[in-house]
């Protein structure tokens, strides 16, 4: 191997470095429904509350983190991008419970308890 292409091996490989770097979500963001499940409520549970706080969030205009979410054999496949997922911080998600009215017995029993915990 020539020195030029080592030196442009060891550029490359910073700029890429770099990159994660920079790509990198913020500590302590998460999706509405893993907040949840963080507090403690059960998956299902979760996974529904989670949909409504993000609708919410839309609502009261809060700014999330966009990034991607793979599964381990998409990274294997050509042409896969991933789906795309919205990460927001734990201020984020207490805003959008408080503004958060919900109907159901169970939703309302689940967002009392978030506001609990």
């Amino acid at each position: 191997m020539s020195a030029t292409t080592r030196i442009r091996t060891r550029r490359a490989a910073a700029i890429l470095r770099q990159r994660r770097r920079d790509n990198k979500l913020p500590a302590g963001t998460r999706s509405m429904a893993s907040h949840c499940i963080a507090a403690g409520l059960e998956p299902e549970l979760a996974a529904g509350i989670g949909n409504a706080l993000h609708s919410k969030a839309k609502q009261l205009r809060l700014t999330a983190t966009t990034g991607r979410a793979f599964r381990s054999t998409m990274g294997r496949l050509p042409g896969v991008t991933g789906r795309r997922v919205h990460r927001y911080t734990e201020a984020q998600f207490l805003q959008a419970v408080n503004a958060y009215n919900p109907r159901a017995a169970r939703f309302v029993d689940a967002r009392a308890f978030l506001l609990a915990a």
